[in-house]
């Protein structure tokens, strides 16, 4: 963590982790893997979405002003601590782990081959491949990775308080330990000895996800995931409110600005849909469990310095469905922007907020408002607030962080924290995280203020069937599995529960953001849309998988507009 004035304030609102047993066993995964990482949850196909069930962090704090980033220190229990230096220690050993699987071993396998075959393999002037050659440039591409490993490692320590215990080289590897807890025999330090094989293959599909997210090679699928999300929001909250047109003709405006608009992104992963609605204007608060991610996004927020300053080569952990070893090798520069740079600048509360993924702006320009207003205030020349000030991060299991409270399905004693408080709430491949999904439902109803906005987008990989639910450190029921066993739904069962627990869907009738969903059934009916779309696919690769994810709007009844959506109007 390179100098404080540099740091993206990067929030954590403490809970009570007690579900750490399912930490580990469940990275919820959408993405391609190639059958042995550890996330498909019995799917071996090779795209599999990183959305780990292993999320699963206590401690919440405030962070909209924070800058040390002190993520959770100390941790009280042993646990969470295992967990935490599992998790560290995978970054860590990620380079020796990786030259040893990928490379070593289909060396050793190569020098096994007869001799004739050796000739056809080897590389020589009468060699068809130069097999021993691939080896070597995918070395150097796991030590390419392995500097934004290392790093990730490195503020991992320094943001959960456990820097003092292992001194590192310029590097990220071991110079020296003293203190903290290890292998004693060996005189080795936990980071060396504590990461679990499920963690070691969740730093794979952690550096995958960086594609997806933060290079500009992902925009494809950023711009199919979390293009209709911010479409959304962006029409249903003007910046400047609602227009109306008083009976004098006088224009006139009603609701927040939009960067008192409050949005909640449970499931947030590496940031990136959160670091997006923030630079659209809005306050936003992100959720994730799984420490991969957290020590992920903590480290491309807050402890880069320029965009394009890394490079990662994602494809290289299979060599399976390369059309060419260019394909395979390939690399890209992360982050594609630098989240400092739009958060912490001076511009970010003069600049008129904007939409990366609009097809069309809904924003007015810059220059005035409809009403004769400044473009940068609301009659005061008052600008927006600052884009560090609107942004925060809580750690933690969603129900943990986000109890439930009264809905009119299931009353029960309301949360003060966090109880109609989000105007809100986006979720893109994460409501088939839950074991039962109802308690999601009724949670984020909960959550939302009365007039306020679910948008969702996602699959039905249900990441708890055929598993049991998730039980507390002591083995016992709890956290995530705390409203009782696993359900799976079908899309429609699912709207339906939407409806039930007090939503109102809306219908998308013929708008962008993916295909209506065919046929004259409830969800056709309903207006329910699909989006069709990969998880962290390589576009070159010879097998893809394609998910048809379902787009849809629900809002809470009540509000200013009584039954009307929240936050609807023109710009």
């Amino acid at each position: 963590m390179e100098g404080d004035e540099d740091q993206v304030p990067w929030a954590m609102e403490g809970s009570s982790r007690s579900v750490v047993a399912a930490r580990g066993r469940h990275a919820h995964d959408h993405a391609g893997h190639s059958g042995s990482c550890g996330h498909s949850h019995g799917h071996d196909h090779d795209q599999s979405h990183d959305h780990d069930e292993d999320h699963d962090h206590e401690h919440e704090r405030d962070l909209s002003d924070h800058h040390h980033h002190h993520l959770a220190s100390p941790l009280t229990s042993a646990a969470e601590f295992s967990a935490l230096t599992s998790t560290l220690s995978s970054f860590y050993l990620y380079r020796r782990t990786a030259h040893l699987n990928l490379t070593h071993r289909r060396r050793t396998a190569f020098f096994a081959l007869p001799r004739r075959y050796k000739g056809i393999l080897g590389g020589g002037p009468d060699a068809a491949v130069d097999y021993l050659g691939v080896l070597r440039n995918v070395d150097e591409a796991i030590d390419r990775n392995s500097e934004v490993a290392e790093r990730i490692f490195g503020t991992g320590l320094q943001a959960f308080g456990l820097a003092e215990s292992v001194q590192l080289s310029s590097h990220g590897r071991e110079e020296k330990s003293e203190g903290g807890k290890g292998d004693k025999k060996n005189g080795k330090g936990w980071w060396e000895t504590s990461a679990s094989s499920e963690d070691m293959e969740k730093v794979k599909s952690t550096l995958k996800q960086f594609y997806r997210d933060w290079a500009a090679e992902g925009i494809d699928e950023r711009r199919r995931c979390y293009g209709p999300v911010l479409e959304e929001l962006c029409s249903r909250f003007p910046l400047y409110g609602k227009k109306l047109l008083g009976k004098d003709g006088e224009v006139k405006r009603r609701g927040k600005r939009r960067d008192k608009v409050r949005v909640l992104v449970p499931g947030a992963g590496l940031g990136r849909l959160a670091f997006d609605i923030v630079v659209a204007g809005f306050e936003c608060q992100g959720n994730e469990f799984s420490y991969h991610q957290l020590v992920g996004s903590n480290w491309v927020l807050n402890c880069t310095t320029k965009a394009n300053e890394f490079t990662l080569h994602p494809w290289i952990h299979t060599f399976s469905h390369h059309l060419t070893r260019e394909n395979h090798l390939r690399s890209v520069q992360i982050p594609d922007v630098h989240p400092g740079t739009l958060l912490l600048s001076p511009a970010s509360s003069t600049s008129l907020p904007s939409n990366p993924y609009a097809d069309e702006v809904h924003d007015p320009p810059p220059e005035r408002q409809p009403n004769g207003e400044s473009a940068h205030g609301d009659g005061n020349n008052e600008g927006f607030s600052p884009a560090s000030t609107r942004f925060s991060m809580i750690a933690g299991d969603f129900l943990q962080c986000y109890p439930l409270s009264p809905s009119p399905a299931t009353p029960v004693s309301p949360h003060p924290n966090h109880y109609n408080t989000f105007d809100a709430c986006t979720t893109v491949f994460f409501i088939d995280t839950a074991p039962n999904v109802v308690a999601y439902v009724e949670a984020i109803y909960n959550l939302l203020a009365p007039g306020g906005v679910w948008i969702n987008l996602g699959p039905l990989l249900w990441h708890w069937e055929g598993r049991d639910p998730p039980g507390d450190a002591d083995g016992e029921a709890g956290g995530i599995g705390e409203e009782g066993g696993g359900v799976e739904l079908s899309a429609e069962e699912v709207v339906r529960v939407v409806e039930a627990v007090g939503f109102r869907v809306v219908k998308r009738g013929g708008e962008g953001g993916g295909a209506a969903v065919g046929g004259e059934g409830f969800l056709a009916g309903m207006g329910i849309r699909e989006v069709k779309t990969g998880y962290i696919q390589d576009e070159r690769s010879l097998l893809n998988y394609e998910y048809r994810a379902m787009f849809w709007v629900a809002v809470k009844p009540g509000g200013e507009d009584g039954e009307e959506d929240a936050g609807i109007g023109g710009g």
